[in-house]
């Protein structure tokens, strides 16, 4: 298990797994994310998860999905990312009247550039929680 207490926030991160499941052999712990690289009980298919709080102000979002980037860059791997990136693709998925387009572009560039799949989920509050990066 590993927790991080999110600047900003109300609570924080936390990651847990079974190691008779995933086994991991890297952590990298962001002041806004927790990554865990790994292999599954086989030990033939390493993945890596993230789980994400992302900053809320526009100031911080650049740097926030840069730092991120290089991260998912530094492996050749599956990656799971678990969201609370606080930024959105599509102005339908904000709550509220008004979106902020710096915002969008700059989180469609992450997404481009690191080739993720934003898969919709059902019965959530909003569309999408999940991207993989392959």
């Amino acid at each position: 298990m590993v927790f991080l207490s999110v600047i900003g926030s109300v609570g924080g991160l936390i990651s847990t797994w079974d190691p008779d499941f995933f086994s991991v052999f890297d952590k990298i712990i962001n002041r806004r994310f927790i990554a865990l690289v790994g292999t599954l009980q086989d030990g033939n298919h390493s993945f890596g998860f993230i789980n994400v709080y992302g900053p809320s102000t526009d100031s911080e979002k650049k740097e926030f999905f840069e730092e991120l980037s290089k991260v998912i860059a530094r492996f050749h791997i599956v990656w799971v990312e678990s969201r609370a990136f606080n930024a959105y693709l599509n102005p339908k998925e904000k709550l509220g009247f008004s979106y902020n387009s710096f915002s969008m572009c700059i989180f469609k560039e992450f997404v481009q550039n690191m080739q993720n799949i934003d898969l919709p989920l059902c019965g959530g509050p909003l569309p999408g929680a999940t991207i993989v990066t392959l």
